[in-house]
């Protein structure tokens, strides 16, 4: 299904963090244990971590999905 995903909408994963990153590449490899599978969920929600906030690649820094946007506005929405 997540391959399905990412053929059907080519540059979705971009904007992703390095940690979500790591989790899709697992994900989508079937000789992963899913005990790093779990690991690298739980590591994907160390929200403030600087593999949580990066993306993959500088291009995306400024992305409406990119880590550090959707951070800062899910911050200011709290605080509201």
């Amino acid at each position: 299904m997540t391959r399905q995903v990412i053929t059907a909408a080519p540059g979705c994963a971009d904007p992703l963090s390095l940690a979500d990153a790591d989790l899709l590449e697992a994900v989508l490899d079937p000789d992963v244990p899913a005990r790093r599978l779990l690991a690298l969920a739980a590591a994907r929600r160390r929200h403030g971590r600087p593999r949580t906030l990066l993306p993959t690649s500088w291009r995306h820094v400024l992305h409406r999905e990119a880590p550090l946007r959707f951070m800062a506005a899910s911050l200011a929405a709290r605080r509201s």
